[in-house]
């Protein structure tokens, strides 16, 4: 679980901010491509549970942790972006993407509807 956030950091993703009250984010927010939020963030395998350690107040953590920047990642996830579209299915795909730029979705011509 920590790593999914210190990867959020190492990108320098537009959603680090959001997570800025998490004890060691203010360093992880000036250093780029270097995060340890490991006082900030106590995971307990045996007790199935999350400790979240900030650094100030911040009455909106719980929505934010609902926010897709806080999904949770495999451990092994590269700390790199994508830089080819993934797959996927749906209504859309991806015509362009320019990290931290802007991403260009266009109809796709092989979904169908099936409700």
């Amino acid at each position: 679980m920590r790593r999914s956030f210190e990867r959020l950091f190492e990108l320098s993703s537009a959603g680090a901010s959001f997570y800025a009250a998490i004890t060691g984010a203010h360093r992880c927010l000036r250093v780029r491509g270097r995060c340890d939020l490991s006082r900030g963030i106590i995971a307990d395998d045996r007790g199935n549970t999350v400790t979240f350690h900030l650094t100030r107040p911040d009455p909106d953590f719980l929505a934010k942790l609902t926010l897709p920047y806080a999904f949770m990642l495999p451990a092994d996830t590269p700390a790199r972006e994508a830089k080819t579209p993934l797959p996927a299915t749906g209504p859309y795909e991806i015509a362009s993407y320019r990290p931290g730029r802007d991403i260009h979705l266009v109809r796709s011509l092989q979904f169908h509807e099936w409700s």
